[in-house]
């Protein structure tokens, strides 16, 4: 579409009449108020400028992109304005599925993060516990040169526990089901800090 600098269409393309709905001959045709603002706009300060826009029509609702450009004359003034405007329906609604993909995706990896996290936790952190159980048990009945091997044996169960405990609170904080995520991810930058030897 081409415009001139009072907002009168002076140029509609096929495709334009098509995409906006437009029936009416040019000499008929008058751009709606908002359409008359922005040719104001671009006239006013000579910027380009683009809008979010809905195209009319009795189907299903289409979102176009329209961008408002000034067009000049031979001496470099505005001698009026072009408007492009780009079906991006299509375009809007892969962007949507790709938002959704991605969100599914995320709460299907929190979901096994959480069950992972739970395992560790219910499960294999009570065994290694009872293990180190059975262990000062037997230590007792064993001979002297013996119990240092099973010292040996519970420090390793004492760091498989640690290790277990570490992974399931890196898999799903407890913070996360209790306070905001903002509190949470403080708290995992407190632990990664003490960790590393930050303070």
């Amino acid at each position: 579409l081409a415009f001139r600098c009072d907002g009168r269409c002076v140029y509609l393309n096929a495709a334009a009449r098509a995409m906006l709905g437009i029936t009416m001959p040019l000499a008929e045709f008058r751009p709606p108020a908002r359409g008359t603002d922005r040719v104001r706009q671009v006239v006013a300060d000579g910027r380009a400028r683009t809008f979010d826009d809905y195209l009319a029509g009795t189907g299903p609702m289409r979102m176009a992109e329209s961008s408002w450009a000034p067009w000049p004359d031979p001496a470099g003034s505005v001698a009026g304005v072009l408007a492009v405007y780009r079906d991006v329906t299509e375009r809007q609604r892969l962007a949507a599925e790709r938002r959704q993909l991605a969100q599914r995706l995320l709460e299907v990896q929190e979901r096994e993060r959480k069950g992972v996290s739970q395992f560790l936790h219910d499960h294999m952190g009570p065994l290694v516990i009872m293990a180190k159980m059975d262990l000062e048990q037997l230590g007792r009945h064993l001979a002297p040169d013996q119990r240092a091997l099973a010292g040996q044996a519970m420090a390793r169960l004492d760091e498989a526990l640690r290790g277990i405990r570490h992974t399931a609170l890196s898999l799903r904080p407890p913070l996360l089901d209790d306070l905001a995520v903002r509190e949470a991810l403080a708290f995992l930058v407190e632990q990664s800090n003490e960790q590393d030897g930050l303070h």
